[in-house]
């Protein structure tokens, strides 16, 4: 099946997410509260059900862009501003698929950082680590998330783990054998010893210890407006191994697919999970269950397609879902026992996570490959309003490819951002995804930039410093944190 006709058949199939075509016209003015009192009725039933308590039902609808990324007065916002990712594009068609690849294409291209970018970045974070070496001596310094896999933007946050470097036995059984609570203040104690330290450098600011379930560290460096994250709790976790395994299974679509789906929640207030949003690797293992449940053809247009499809029209107060197996399978109101440890670990986690919440029937169930007992949606309460725009997402690509609003745009030949005859147009067909306001954004990375290029402010040295020398300097720097 050739990508135009696999992307038409996904454009094509019938869904009833919405009844207003125009949802995108207006929907920043009928953005409601989270918690719409409207009842659901569950398609689940069964003698052992529990009471289900519907008072945190709501109705999802599609969130608008806030903050530094909004939208609002978009008539007097420059297309350089809105759209600076177009610079990327390469060559123009009149194919809507091809075009819809093209853009995703020049959006990762646009959000990968530069070679200035990520010597500021690289650092930064060698400052930080002669830092918390200073403060904790004994410790190993972890660097995960985004930052160690490969899938950071520019300006993502840096996470960093801090934890013992040869913990004695006396150690790890009075650390197995406490509290949770217990743990907190003793990783509370760990991050106030750091703090100080901080707070005597100088070079990071706004140091905050955050009491969360996992307490943390949020600092910023003042030369290059990174944001950090540091916490000593528990070392890296084992979804750095999956996220650089499903990387490698998908070269050519995993990366840019999220860079681009996590961006667009990231620009609706949709990525914190304190907030009940959907959190980075969790996203992740999103794509990679609508890819192995329902594959498609290799190619990035027919893939967004039936991820947007996929989501949109899942009835989560029914189904389930494993990325490692690639199944879905059915939540449960009876409570399965933990099996003999010979079972597959994954069969032993879907009776584990398959348990339906009585006050949150509608939450996404999906497995953790890296913990089968970890349930990753457990505290996304917003996925109705994720569902609700990549349902009306969806729906805006198949009005404007059914249209022909591409090749009308195409047809206009459009000046481009200097004034110029050019063949790119001036909108695209990812607007509801990334169209948004660029230009502070495009401020922090001008800082970036320059910290990258100011190597003297860093490192107060005599040494002759040449590109290959800093090259050589990079990697070294990165080996330190693949330390197992």
């Amino acid at each position: 099946m050739s990508a135009e006709a696999s992307s038409h058949h996904v454009l094509s199939r019938e869904y009833n997410v919405k009844e207003d075509s125009d949802v995108f016209s207006d929907y920043h003015l009928r953005w409601s509260a989270d918690l719409d009192k409207t009842p659901k009725t569950s398609t689940l039933a069964s003698k052992d059900a529990v009471r289900i308590d519907y008072s945190q039902e709501y109705n999802g609808q599609p969130p608008p862009t806030q903050g530094e990324w909004s939208l609002d007065n978009s008539r007097t916002i420059k297309t350089r501003v809105r759209r600076p990712w177009f610079t990327h594009l390469e060559g123009t068609t009149q194919d809507h698929y091809a075009r819809i690849s093209d853009e995703i294409i020049a959006f990762e291209s646009y959000m990968r950082p530069t070679l200035a970018e990520d010597t500021a970045f690289q650092l930064s974070i060698t400052a930080m680590r002669k830092i918390i070496i200073e403060a904790l001596p004994f410790h190993i310094v972890s660097l995960h998330g985004s930052r160690s896999t490969g899938l950071a933007s520019p300006l993502s946050d840096v996470d960093i783990s801090v934890y013992p470097k040869n913990p004695g036995n006396n150690y790890l059984r009075k650390h197995q054998a406490s509290s949770s609570e217990e743990k907190k203040a003793t990783a509370v104690r760990i991050l106030k010893v750091l703090k100080k330290t901080l707070d005597y450098s100088g070079r990071f600011r706004k140091n905050i210890i955050v009491h969360a379930s996992v307490p943390i560290i949020s600092t910023i460096d003042t030369h290059t407006g990174l944001v950090y994250q540091i916490q000593t709790l528990t070392p890296v976790a084992p979804s750095r191994k999956w996220t650089m395994k499903y990387l490698s299974e998908y070269p050519d679509l995993l990366r840019p697919l999220y860079i681009l789906l996590r961006q667009a929640l990231l620009m609706r207030g949709m990525t914190s999970v304190q907030d009940g949003g959907l959190g980075s690797y969790s996203l992740l293992m999103m794509i990679v269950t609508a890819i192995r449940i329902s594959p498609e053809d290799d190619n990035l247009a027919s893939q967004l397609l039936q991820i947007l499809e996929f989501w949109s029209k899942q009835d989560l107060y029914v189904a389930a879902y494993g990325a490692e197996c690639g199944l879905q399978f059915h939540k449960s109101y009876k409570t399965f026992s933990v099996k003999t440890a010979t079972e597959n670990p994954y069969t032993q986690g879907m009776d584990v996570i398959r348990r339906v919440q009585a006050d949150r029937p509608w939450l996404l169930c999906l497995q953790d490959p890296g913990n089968p007992m970890n349930d990753l949606g457990k505290r996304c309460t917003r996925i109705k309003h994720i569902q609700s725009y990549f349902a009306a997402v969806l729906d805006s690509i198949r009005d404007y490819v059914h249209h022909s609003h591409i090749q009308s745009e195409f047809t206009k030949a459009p000046s481009n951002f200097s004034g110029q005859s050019s063949n790119k147009p001036e909108k695209g067909i990812l607007d509801h995804l990334i169209d948004a306001r660029y230009d502070t954004f495009r401020a922090k990375r001008k800082t970036l930039v320059k910290a990258g290029e100011m190597l003297d402010v860093f490192e107060r040295d005599e040494r002759t410093r040449n590109s290959q020398r800093i090259w050589n300097e990079m990697l070294d720097r990165s080996s330190i944190y693949d330390q197992p």
